[in-house]
């Protein structure tokens, strides 16, 4: 299996960041709604909250984002 490097993240103004290299550069990661809370598991796969509470996945880096499934009380 190939390795995925390790990554972190910020939030700057309701974008979210993402670095690949220890925080030395930044990329900005469109996200559908602007963000608030985020998981990062590698740089590939993450999840984050919108400000409209909404939650959403990727596993491409960001390059497309899946809805969170809420659960029907």
């Amino acid at each position: 299996k190939k390795m995925v490097a390790p990554a972190k993240g910020r939030i700057e103004k309701g974008t979210f960041q993402l670095s690949t290299d220890g925080g030395t550069t930044w990329q900005n990661i469109v996200t559908p709604d602007p963000v608030v809370a985020f998981q990062i598991t590698d740089a590939l796969n993450f999840e984050i909250r919108t400000r409209s509470l909404a939650a959403y996945h990727t596993k491409d880096g960001g390059k497309t984002w899946q809805p969170e499934k809420t659960p029907q009380p």
